[in-house]
C-alpha cells in the first residue's frame, strides 16, 4: 500500500513596506500544518485595518481580552508595563526575534544589576510567562 503524500508545510509572507535604510521588508514564516493555519497566523500578525501590529498594540490587545485570576491579571499588566512594551513595544509583532527577547533579559538584569536590586530566576520565569 502506497503511502499518501501530504502538502509539507504552508507559509505565511507579510509585506512590511520600506525599512529605514530604504530597503523593502518582509516577514515570511513557515511549518504551518495547513492553509488555513498559515491564513491565521497572518490575521495575528496584522491590526484589524490590515496594517501590521507593534508588540506593544498586541499587548494591549492581549490584556484587554485577558481573563483569569485578578492577580495573574494584574501580574501580566505589570509585567507589561514595566519591561514588554518599553523593551519590545516599539518592533512590529511580525518581527520579534528571539534575539529581541534575549536583549531584553539582558537589560533587564542589568537594570535591576545597576539599581543594586535582587533578581531572582522566579521573577524572570513569570516575565517569560507573560504571553
Amino acid at each position: 500500500m502506497a503511502a499518501e503524500r501530504s502538502h509539507g508545510s504552508w507559509y505565511l509572507r507579510l509585506e512590511l513596506g520600506t525599512g529605514p535604510d530604504g530597503r523593502r521588508r518582509r516577514v515570511r514564516r513557515g511549518g504551518f500544518p495547513t492553509r488555513k493555519a498559515a491564513l491565521e497566523a497572518l490575521v495575528r500578525l496584522r491590526g484589524p485595518a490590515g496594517s501590521p501590529l507593534t508588540v506593544a498594540e498586541w499587548l494591549q490587545r492581549w490584556l484587554d481580552n485577558r481573563q483569569g485570576a485578578p492577580s495573574t491579571v494584574t501580574g501580566y499588566a505589570d509585567h507589561v508595563r514595566r519591561y514588554l512594551s518599553p523593551l519590545l513595544g516599539h518592533l512590529l509583532l511580525a518581527e520579534v526575534a528571539v534575539a529581541h527577547v534575549e536583549e531584553m533579559f539582558q537589560v533587564i538584569a542589568r537594570e535591576h544589576q545597576e539599581a543594586g536590586r535582587r533578581l531572582s530566576a522566579a521573577t524572570l520565569d513569570r516575565i517569560r510567562a507573560t504571553r
